[in-house]
C-alpha cells in the first residue's frame, strides 16, 4: 500500500467501513487494520452505511463537505504533531470551525491523586490556549476546546456526539512508548466506533502546503 501511494504521489489512503464488528469487517478488518498500523500517508475511514442512506444530492455535499467542521484530538506531543499540523493547513485552505479535545487518562482502574489532576489539568489547558490561537492564526472561522478526565475513547466519542464534526482528526502515536501503543489503539477503536468520518494521521507525516490558485 506504501509504495501504490507513493507512485501515485497520494496525500491520503481512503478506505471504507460497513459499521460491522473489527474482526468480521470485511473493508476494515485485517486488511484495514494493516493500512492503519503501517500507512506512510494519513488513512481516511469512512463509514459508507451511513453514506448510503443519504440521498444523492446530500452525499455529494456530506463528501465535499467534511473539512467544514473539525474535531482534533491531541495528546499536545511532539509525535502528534502531524495531525495538528493537518488541522492547521486545512484551516489555512477551508477556514472551517475546529474543535479541539484533550483527554487526561484517568480511571477507576487508573485513577489520579488530586494534585496529579489539577497539574495535568493546568498543563492541558495551557497547550489547548496556544493550539486554539495556532488555528485561529491559520484562519479558522471558529475554534472550541474542550478537556476531559476518562478514558480516551470515551472522551472522544462523547465528544463526536456531542459536536457531531463533519470528520474527526487523530495521531497514531502519542507520549513515549506505552503512550504510543496506546493512542494507536485509541485511533482504531474511534475509527472503528465513530459515525464520523476519521483521518488517521501517522506520526512521520509532513502536511505538504499547498498554492492557491492565482498565488
Amino acid at each position: 500500500m506504501n509504495r501504490i501511494a507513493a507512485d501515485a504521489g497520494a496525500d491520503v489512503v481512503v478506505i471504507g467501513s460497513h459499521g460491522k464488528t473489527w474482526i468480521t469487517e470485511v473493508l476494515l478488518g485485517s486488511i484495514g487494520d494493516a493500512v492503519l498500523r503501517h500507512s506512510a500517508v494519513p488513512v481516511l475511514v469512512i463509514k459508507v452505511n451511513r453514506l448510503r442512506e443519504l440521498p444523492l444530492a446530500q452525499c455529494g455535499a456530506a463528501c465535499g463537505g467534511m473539512f467544514a467542521s473539525l474535531l482534533l484530538a491531541s495528546d499536545f506531543s511532539e509525535a502528534s504533531e502531524p495531525a495538528t499540523a493537518t488541522v492547521v493547513e486545512a484551516a489555512r485552505r477551508v477556514r472551517g470551525v475546529v474543535h479541539v479535545t484533550h483527554v487526561i487518562v484517568a480511571s477507576r482502574a487508573l485513577p489520579l491523586q488530586p494534585h496529579l489532576l489539577d497539574e495535568h489539568r493546568s498543563e492541558a489547558e495551557r497547550h489547548l490556549a496556544a493550539l486554539v490561537t495556532r488555528l485561529r492564526e491559520a484562519g479558522a472561522a471558529d475554534v472550541t476546546s474542550s478537556l476531559h478526565t476518562d478514558h480516551p475513547v470515551t472522551g472522544i466519542l462523547t465528544e463526536i456526539e456531542a459536536r457531531e464534526p463533519t470528520m474527526v482528526v487523530v495521531g497514531t502515536h502519542g507520549r513515549g512508548y506505552m503512550a504510543g501503543m496506546l493512542l494507536g489503539l485509541v485511533a482504531h477503536e474511534v475509527a472503528r466506533r465513530s459515525p464520523v468520518p476519521v483521518l488517521v494521521v501517522p506520526r512521520r507525516w509532513t502536511p505538504r502546503p499547498r498554492t492557491e490558485p492565482g498565488a
